[in-house]
């Protein structure tokens, strides 16, 4: 009996890690969604607000702002502390990291259309890596959930 019931609670640990690692994934995407909205808003507001650019991202996002940022008003400290309060919980890959940090680098020290055209720059990037994240969604999801489960049965198996 304490054999079955050991074996019940490896075979639900297991597969309760292939749900966690699928919810990073979807973690990953909400926050590029986010950071996608983040610079569309920011193109909007830059074109038509003469405030300064903190003002601006502390309207554009209040959400992922209120989650992620620091309380300043510098944009360079601003930057270098979103950055770092990034959740490893996400799982961003390296180029998510990069993006993230590049979308932030020239906000504030170029001309209206530089940060414009800036922010377009970033925004196509921005959507492909979204669209990549869906796709990883659709494929990685359901592998990580089934290899949860099994490894965890592969295990109760053992411990039987």
């Amino acid at each position: 009996m304490l054999r079955l019931v050991g074996a019940l609670l490896i075979m639900t640990a297991c597969t309760a890690l292939g749900f966690f690692f699928a919810g990073r994934l979807r973690m990953r995407k909400e926050y590029l969604g986010a950071l996608l909205m983040l610079s569309d808003s920011l193109k909007t507001e830059i074109r038509y607000s003469r405030d300064d650019i903190m003002t601006l991202i502390r309207r554009s996002s209040p959400r992922l702002l209120n989650e992620l940022a620091p309380k300043t008003d510098n944009a360079v400290e601003f930057r270098t502390r979103f950055s770092d309060g990034v959740p490893r919980s996400y799982s961003l890959t390296p180029e998510d990291k990069a993006l993230t940090d590049e979308l932030f680098s020239k906000l504030g020290t170029t001309d209206v259309e530089g940060q414009i055209s800036h922010l377009e720059l970033c925004g196509e990037k921005l959507r492909s890596s979204y669209n990549n994240s869906i796709k990883e969604i659709k494929t990685k999801s359901k592998l990580y959930k089934l290899l949860g489960f099994f490894a965890g049965a592969a295990l109760a198996v053992t411990v039987l």
